[in-house]
Formats: structure tokens, C-alpha cells, sequence
């Protein structure tokens, strides 16, 4: 504030930027800009009217009433707190129920103070992506008590015992503000009694649980090395949501290098395998009976050093060894109803992971796709996956594809072999050229194959475009997952059943 918005100087360096000096700035900002062409008269009448005309409540609080209860019911009356500032405001309220001395309750608050202010200064150090406080909070919640939720059922399968349980529910709220840190739970004699020590271990827990998470969601940013740089940032490509807690916790408490980036590996090939086999798989092949519920587990016997570092990527690569070591094409056949790749929710990662395998060929650093562009939800007319054989084929090239009929055509069109990654968005219309057009673009542009992403110079080879160089990519691009995620897909046949390209066979070659 002091710094940030009145533009002084202070004498340490005890500032932290944070989500609400940010918002302070932008409203700043928002307002110098807004008032920058006033004349004087103009001036003089918004000031009056903030001097003289802008009223504020003040709240004369008795004995009687709590000032944290207060703080909470004026709050909700407005924009409602985030579960994270209400957390705080509950935690400093059970610091006036404890029967402590003052000092140390003093001391708590103090701790708790500095904990939200580390808290908000990582998730918001990042400007461009700043990081939910509730999803942080979440998080954390199901390493530290997310043990509570499993069940062991009559078969023997370890599941989830709270119904409401989901990566979007508010489950964890309930647990921190309805169940555990209450005030009844103050005044117990029992393993749930809150009392002052286990607030504040709970409070140093959440501030260095903060600084890893800004460095897992930004490892660029980050001092950890190269290689683990790399898979952290595949492991936020793929939006692993149910690993999370399992690398939060794991980077946060082992500090070998190489045993880390076993462990990110391992979870980056089960994280790509659990999303192309529609998550379900993994009750055929563990005594789990989701993907959760082993998190879940692994999580709490890590931290309560039930198991070692070693024993957990262990015990994690044997599970998915055994999807691997199973034929996913009737399940990726299942996932890819009707053959639509285009539709595919591992499509934008999987023609990433390709182009990067291109680029490390080609032994340059340059990347050439952004990977928050190649993402981003462009309006409808821009795209960053191109469909090389297009939606409209009105040029007479294409014409090599007219003795097929509607169903094939629709079938070709969006098989893999025929989607393209783009460097840059680029408009739909474009999409509709002749394959000459599309490698070299217009005069001037550069905007075709020629002069876009790796995977896109290996298409600009090709002088035509044939549906035997849709079956061939696309056989290509299948033995890529196969070698990229050690994956069996079953023989050449097998793959071309996947793809929807068995009519083929029975049509001219060109």
C-alpha cells in the first residue's frame, strides 16, 4: 500500500506483492487513467464528492459480541470471502477460545498473519496466471485429511467414503470449517481436541506447502532442475488434477533430484494413461477403486512415512505397468466413439508431445508453439488444430477424395494422421485452401506449413495430400505413443481399425 499506491520509500524490504496489492495497483491505475483528462472544475466537484459525500460504517463491537462472527456476517453481506479468508478469520477465532497464555495467543495470531501473507504473495506472483487461493487450499486439505474420506469395502477395494467427494465439490470446506476446526472442538478431551500447537503446526504446514505449489504450477520460475523443470511443466499440460496432492507433497518433502524426477516421470506417463483410458481403468488393475482413493492412500502413508520415496514411484509404475502391459485399443476405441480425434481431450498434448519429439530431432531450443496460445479459446473462426484435408473442399484438388462417401469423408477429416498443430491461431477460412496454399501461404504471410511448427515443415514435405497419407501419418503418429508412453496398441491392422481407416483398403491407391 505504502509503496505500491502513495509511492513512498520505506526503509526494509519488507514488502510482498500479493493478489490485493495487485488489485490495489490495477484500481489505481484504473482511476488515474479515468481522471487524467479532467479539467479543474471537474477535479473539484469528485473531490468534494469524496471528501464530503462518501460514507463509511463504523461497527462499535461490545464485549459481548465476537469480532471474528462479525467480521464473517459483514463479509457475506457483500462479496463473499474465499474459503482461504475464511479459514484465516477461524483460525484467529479459536485463538481467543484457547485457554493459553495471552503471549502466546498473541504469538499465534502473529504466525497466522504472516502465514496468509506468504500464502497470497505466491499465488499471486505469478501476474499472468495467478493461482486460485481455494484450489491451493483444497489441495493441501486432502494431504493433510484426505485419509478420512477412504473406505475399505466388503470385497476389499479402498474407495471413497464422503459421496459429495469431487475435485469441484466443497467437500473440504465442510471438513475445515464445519468439522475440524470448530470451537466445540476446543473444549475436547480426546485425538480432536484443537488446541494451540496443533493450530499452529496446521498454520506452518499451509505456509510451506504455498511456496511448492507456486513452484510445481510455475517450474520455469522455479530453482528446480532442468529435467524436472520439463516434466513438471508436462505434468500441468496434461492438468493432472488427481495427482496434485501427490506431487505437492512429494517435491515438498524429498530433496534427491533423481529420486524426484523418477517420481515426476512416473507420474506423467500414469496421468497421460488414466486420461486416454477415460480414468476408469485402474480399478481392473489395484486394489483401488479410483484413481482418488490411491492418491488418496499413497499421500497419507508418505506423509506419515508408512512408505518410502523409492516404494512409492515403485508402487505407482507397477499399476500402470499393468495397463500398459494390457492392449488399450478397445478401450481407446471406446473413448474415440465414431473415430473423432479432432474431439479427443488428450489431442492438444498429444500433437505437443509430437512436435517437441520433431524439435528435439531437429537439436534447436526453439519451441515454436505456445502452449498457452495453442490452448487458449479463440473465437470460432481461429483454430490452432488444422484439419489438412478440410471441412470444405470446394478446390478442385481435392478432388481425390471424392469417391468417397459422406461417412469416410467425415471419418478422414478428422482422423489423427489428418490434424495438423498450428504456431500460431490462425483463421478458419484459411483452413479451406488447397494443400499447395496451405504449405506456403500467401505471398507475403508467412503463415503456411513451410514456415510454421516442426510437425508442420514435416507436412510442407509432401507436394499432395492423399487418404494414404492420412493412414500413413496417422500409423506414425500411433507408434509415436506407443515408444513415447510404452503403451501397446496391437499390430498395424490393429491401428488401422483405430484410426477408422479400414475402407481404404478396398479403394484405388494414389
Amino acid at each position: 500500500m505504502i509503496t505500491q499506491i502513495f509511492g513512498e520509500k520505506i526503509s526494509n524490504n519488507s514488502f510482498k506483492e500479493t493478489i490485493y496489492t495487485q488489485n490495489l495497483l490495477f484500481a489505481k491505475n484504473y482511476f488515474i487513467e479515468k481522471i487524467k483528462d479532467y479539467g479543474t472544475e471537474k477535479l473539484e466537484n469528485l473531490y468534494k464528492k469524496i471528501t464530503q459525500q462518501l460514507l463509511f460504517n463504523t461497527f462499535t463491537i461490545t464485549q459481548e459480541v465476537d469480532v471474528c462472527v462479525a467480521f464473517e456476517t459483514m463479509n457475506n453481506r457483500g462479496k463473499p470471502l474465499s474459503y482461504l479468508e475464511l479459514l484465516k478469520n477461524r483460525l484467529i477465532f479459536l485463538s481467543l477460545k484457547l485457554d493459553d497464555d495471552e503471549d502466546d495467543k498473541k504469538q499465534l495470531r502473529k504466525t497466522i498473519n504472516d502465514c496468509w501473507k506468504s500464502i497470497y504473495h505466491n499465488l499471486g506472483r505469478n501476474k499472468d496466471k495467478p493461482l486460485a487461493d481455494d484450489l491451493f487450499l483444497q489441495y493441501h486439505y486432502l494431504i493433510h485429511f484426505g485419509s478420512n474420506l477412504l473406505k475399505t469395502d466388503s470385497e476389499g477395494f479402498i474407495g471413497i467414503r464422503a459421496p459429495q467427494y469431487s475435485h469441484h465439490g466443497d467437500f473440504y470446506t465442510q471438513g475445515l470449517l464445519e468439522q475440524k476446526f470448530t470451537s466445540e472442538n476446543v473444549y475436547l478431551n480426546d485425538e480432536n481436541k484443537i488446541d494451540l500447537n496443533y493450530i499452529f503446526e496446521y498454520t506452518q504446514s499451509l505456509q510451506e506447502s504455498v511456496e511448492t505449489w507456486y513452484n510445481i504450477w510455475n517450474p520455469m520460475d522455479s530453482n528446480y532442475s532442468d529435467e524436472e523443470k520439463i516434466y513438471l511443466d508436462k505434468i500441468n499440460r496434461i492438468d493432472s488434477i488427481y495427482f496434485r496432492p501427490l506431487v505437492l507433497l512429494f517435491m515438498q518433502k524429498v530433496q534427491n533430484e533423481l529420486t524426484r524426477i523418477e517420481f515426476l516421470k512416473t507420474i506423467e506417463r500414469f496421468s497421460f494413461l488414466i486420461n486416454i483410458t477415460d480414468r476408469y481403468v485402474i480399478k481392473n488393475y489395484s486394489k483401488f477403486r479410483t484413481i482418488q482413493s490411491l492418491v488418496l492412500k499413497l499421500c497419507n502413508d508418505f506423509k506419515n512415512e508408512d512408505i518410502e520415496a523409492a516404494q512409492l514411484t515403485l508402487n505407482l509404475n507397477e499399476i500402470s505397468s499393468k495397463i500398459k502391459s494390457e492392449s488399450l485399443l478397445p478401450i481407446l476405441k471406446q473413448t474415440l466413439k465414431n473415430h473423432n480425434f479432432y474431439e479427443w481431450d488428450m489431442i492438444r498434448h498429444f500433437l505437443f508431445e509430437y512436435n517437441l519429439s520433431l524439435q528435439h530431432k531437429s537439436k534447436t531450443e526453439r519451441s515454436k508453439i505456445n502452449w498457452s496460445e495453442f490452448t487458449e479459446n479463440f473465437e470460432k473462426d481461429f483454430i490452432t488444430i488444422e484439419h489438412i484435408y478440410p471441412q470444405n473442399t470446394r478446390s478442385a484438388e481435392w478432388a481425390i477424395f471424392k469417391d468417397f462417401h459422406a461417412k469416410e469423408k467425415k471419418i478422414l477429416r478428422n482422423s489423427l494422421g489428418n490434424l495438423l498443430p498450428l504456431s500460431q491461431p490462425k483463421n478458419s477460412s484459411l483452413s479451406n485452401k488447397p494443400f499447395k496454399d496451405k504449405i506456403n501461404g500467401k505471398e507475403g504471410s508467412f503463415i503456411g506449413y513451410r514456415f510454421g511448427c516442426y510437425a508442420e515443415n514435416e507436412v510442407s514435405k509432401f507436394s499432395i495430400w492423399t487418404p494414404d497419407n492420412i493412414l500413413d501419418r496417422g500409423i506414425t503418429l500411433l507408434n509415436f505413443l506407443e515408444k513415447r508412453w510404452g503403451v501397446k496398441l496391437g499390430t498395424e491392422e490393429d491401428k488401422i481399425s483405430l484410426l477408422g481407416l479400414n475402407f481404404l483398403s478396398g479403394k484405388n491407391k494414389v
